[in-house]
């Protein structure tokens, strides 16, 4: 299949296929006439990579975890799998804990009898 037919069975675009193209994450055959080439196997990986992705990892990050795959589901856990997973899930929580911060934050401004909205 072509370029643009992956593209709509995987809900994403051709610009975002060659970009993981560009990272090593997609390698598409090639026709005699030099169009890329996709087969059902890309599918699956384009579905894996836009989940991961969509989980917030890293196009580097991906690639680490990409190759450990078993289908569309969990990834074998070996020690480098494991650290990224890790990392990233320390990453998110270090997101959550600034979120808090800044919810008690406005809501301290709120109990504060300040106008919910600020004008500049």
């Amino acid at each position: 299949m072509l370029i643009a037919q992956l593209a709509r069975e995987t809900c994403s675009t051709p610009r975002a296929l060659r970009y993981y193209e560009e990272c090593g994450l997609l390698e598409p055959r090639r026709t005699s006439s030099g169009y890329r080439d996709y087969g059902a196997d890309d599918v699956a990986r384009v579905r894996v990579i836009r989940r991961l992705l969509g989980a917030g990892f890293t196009s580097a990050e991906v690639a680490v975890l990409l190759p450990c795959m078993r289908g569309e589901r969990i990834p074998e856990m070996c020690p480098q799998v494991s650290a990224t997973i890790a990392r990233a899930l320390s990453t998110i929580d270090d997101d959550l804990a600034t979120l808090e911060e800044q919810r008690r934050t406005v809501r301290g401004l709120l109990g504060e009898g300040l106008p919910a909205t600020v004008q500049a």
